[in-house]
């Protein structure tokens, strides 16, 4: 007989020594070794590396019989974005998931970029006209109850996830011209389904049910696989089988969110191991770590809360009479032992049946959420009874949030949380923020960068936000004010970054970036604007200060960033500053018009526009070179599609010295450029250098000489561009130009004060 033994001293014979001597003998040998995660994903390093593409025939995107395209305006790309920009449209092109576009296209969506923590870029389209009339397919989703009861008795789990997971479904041609955006440089199209795609969830659960779904032991929800098994040996087969068939048909995994041989696995609100089903305590925790009351306001709000669940709670009254007993005006607030056991009753009555109600696909979803001061709170709801309950503080810097953006906050935290519940399902959001339903529907380009990126994480979801008096708010306004105290939160790093990114790109020196930060703190006005930002403003005007009620009115658009004020992402001016920033903004001695354009883009203060209107009518210089208006004849010319297709050029002289004036005809960008001589050799030069930042143009507009000469031709011929000129008798047929030119002029003028 032998034994077997685990033991750190030396053996007296090895298993060669042994098997010579013929004390054993080898009849059979079965290899068992399990293979780790890190082993699995280099066994299959090419199932976890690239973007894959399902086999099936392209998607198209059906639109309703009554859809009238939209072609969304061009938006302004951050000047500092714009290389990286077209480094990532590059690099998307050359793996086909975009490509550019040199047609004239019925639809033309807006493009979201959104600046990830590593650096990287992400494209996103706005597609909310597009789905607006998507017909959809309305493919069943599997639902929780079914699949919680096949994976029930299973032992060991895995998980994997599709990498890029729309990018599998290809495009035909009309879909992807549907899908086709305005970038700084030209148009391109998704040739694979873009993120937010009304139809896009089913679709690709089709494609996924189809392609993974006759192998026993899997289930498939959207783009998690799950792989259960009744024991190792049965687990590891099956995810063989999945493994090789993505290796055969080009589907690619997310080695990142692989969980590979675990025991147990979150799932649509439970928790699936081998010991059985049981609810996710994430699901209940709001509840269970929800703090003591410590004043009668406090306990008010639980009663209110228990109160819109009474019709669940047996003995009802019984249970809250010690917390009704101190709540009494006469009464002084003493929480003692009759109030703590009361408070600990309710807890557990709200987290078990008949009150917690086990979820169902087939029932209306409806999530309440709040934003108080300091944190969130969200309730899902069905058939008024509530499934899940959750809730979190706010950190350091969502708490200095515009208000709008702590209730939007709140919807995003909501979805994040309950995601294995509303994904490809109907979801009514209950909040009382009657803004908000129109914040989720205007145009990505006219809300803030941080909002564009909450409004981009719910793009995937189908709800729709009903207002709901606050008083009526009892599950969602107690969980906002009572969350989990000793629960650390994290800030969302790609929210982190907006909050860095929006100082980052501010065109300003660090310096001038102090003096505003030391200004915005002796500001006694904006100071009570900060302490309203922080605590919550009055819900009527009349309760605001008097000194900052004129800031009530853009009260949603206000937040505090890094020591800063913002109204929108334009920097706020201490009143201290606001001289300064006059003259700053009118000292090219623009007009009045393009004064405030200048400022709008970067600054406010209320009264702004007055101010600016004043600086610019008392200006002696602008006054002295103001020009009268006079009528020109009109020489139309065709609108191009894109920047830089059609230019216009012209040599103006000033001084002593000429330039060489370019103006797009698309964005109105004009170039001065300062000639050594005029030359047909010196402008070739000079095009040539404005040519390679902008791409060689379709056409080139100008007057003859030096452009009509042999060499500008040639020049013209071997660049590939057509060339025009205009009449000599003639200047206004480029009048375009000859704006410019008399603009230019008159800067030149303005800047030597004469």
């Amino acid at each position: 007989m032998f034994y077997v033994v685990n033991v750190k001293s030396k053996p007296i014979l090895g298993l060669k020594g042994c098997l010579e001597l013929k004390l054993i003998e080898r009849i059979d040998a079965i290899e068992c070794s399990k293979i780790s995660k890190n082993e699995l994903i280099k066994q299959y390093k090419d199932v976890f590396t690239g973007t894959g593409e399902f086999p099936d025939e392209p998607y198209h995107i059906t639109l309703k019989d009554n859809a009238i395209p939209v072609i969304h305006p061009p938006r302004r790309v951050p000047q500092a974005l714009q290389p990286k920009l077209k480094e990532t449209l590059d690099k998307l092109e050359k793996e086909k998931i975009v490509s550019k576009v040199n047609k004239p296209t019925d639809w033309v969506q807006s493009l979201v970029i959104v600046e990830k923590p590593n650096g990287n870029l992400r494209l996103c389209l706005d597609p909310r006209d597009l789905n607006k009339v998507i017909k959809r397919e309305h493919y069943q989703i599997p639902s929780a109850d079914d699949i919680i009861s096949r994976l029930e008795g299973k032992k060991i789990f895995s998980v994997v996830d599709l990498k890029d997971g729309f990018w599998h479904v290809p495009l035909d041609e009309v879909s992807s011209e549907i899908c086709t955006f305005n970038t700084p440089f030209g148009k391109y199209k998704f040739n694979k389904m873009p993120f937010g795609i009304a139809s896009a969830p089913e679709t690709f659960q089709k494609r996924n049910q189809k392609l993974f779904g006759d192998i026993e032991g899997v289930e498939i929800y959207f783009d998690d696989i799950i792989v259960a098994g009744n024991d190792e040996a049965s687990h590891d087969a099956i995810m063989s089988k999945v493994l090789e068939r993505a290796r055969s048909v080009n589907i690619k995994f997310n080695p990142d969110k692989l969980q590979y041989r675990v025991s147990e696995v979150k799932y649509v609100g439970q928790i699936i191991s081998k010991s059985g089903i049981k609810p996710d305590p994430d699901h209940i925790k709001a509840i269970v770590e929800m703090p003591t009351p410590k004043s009668k306001t406090e306990v008010r709000r639980l009663l209110g809360m228990i109160n819109f669940l009474s019709k669940f709670i047996p003995n009802v009254s019984k249970v809250t009479a010690p917390l009704r007993e101190i709540i009494h005006e006469n009464v002084e607030f003493n929480w003692g032992k009759e109030q703590e056991m009361s408070f600990e009753n309710i807890k557990e009555l709200l987290t078990k049946t008949p009150i917690l109600k086990v979820f169902s696909a087939n029932d209306e979803i409806v999530i309440q959420c709040d934003s108080s001061k300091d944190g969130l709170g969200s309730c899902l709801i069905q058939k008024g009874q509530p499934v899940s309950f959750v809730s979190r503080s706010l950190t350091k810097s969502e708490k200095n949030y515009a208000q709008i953006e702590k209730e939007l906050l709140a919807i995003v935290f909501s979805f994040e949380k309950y995601h294995n519940f509303v994904y490809g399902r109907k979801v009514i959001v209950q909040s009382d923020h009657r803004p908000l339903m129109a914040i989720v529907k205007k145009p990505m380009h006219k809300i803030s960068s941080r909002m564009q990126r909450m409004v981009l994480k719910l793009l995937k979801y189908d709800f729709e936000i009903n207002y709901v008096p606050g008083t009526q708010m009892f599950l969602a306004d107690t969980l906002s004010r009572a969350f989990p105290v000793n629960e650390t939160v994290n800030d969302d790093p790609e929210m982190l970054n907006i909050v860095h990114a929006i100082s980052k790109h501010l065109p300003m020196s660090e310096k001038r970036i102090m003096q505003f930060k030391r200004e915005t703190e002796l500001d006694p006005e904006l100071q009570i604007v900060v302490k309203y930002i922080q605590e919550g403003w009055p819900q009527s005007c009349k309760k605001v200060d008097n000194s900052v009620k004129l800031y009530y009115k853009v009260k949603n658009g206000l937040y505090i960033n890094e020591g800063l004020l913002f109204m929108n992402e334009k920097l706020i001016v201490p009143y201290s500053l606001r001289r300064d920033m006059l003259q700053l903004i009118h000292e090219a001695h623009f007009g009045i018009e393009k004064c405030k354009r200048r400022a709008r883009e970067i600054m406010y203060w209320p009264g702004m526009n007055s101010d600016i209107e004043n600086e610019v009518s008392q200006c002696g210089i602008c006054e002295k070179f103001k020009k009268a208006n006079s009528k020109e004849p009109l020489k139309p010319h065709t609108v191009p599609f894109r920047p830089f297709e059609k230019i216009g050029v012209d040599i103006m002289d000033f001084g002593n010295v000429s330039y060489l004036i370019v103006m797009d005809y698309y964005s109105k960008w004009m170039e001065i450029i300062e000639l050594a001589n005029k030359c047909a050799d010196e402008v070739i030069t000079k095009l040539k250098s404005i040519f390679s930042r902008f791409g060689v143009p379709n056409t080139v507009i100008s007057d003859n000489i030096p452009f009509n000469s042999y060499i500008y031709k040639k020049f013209a011929n071997d660049w590939d561009f057509n060339y025009a000129f205009i009449s000599p008798h003639y200047s206004p047929s480029n009048g375009m130009v000859e704006r410019a030119v008399g603009i230019a002029k008159r800067y030149y003028e303005k800047g030597k004060g004469r």
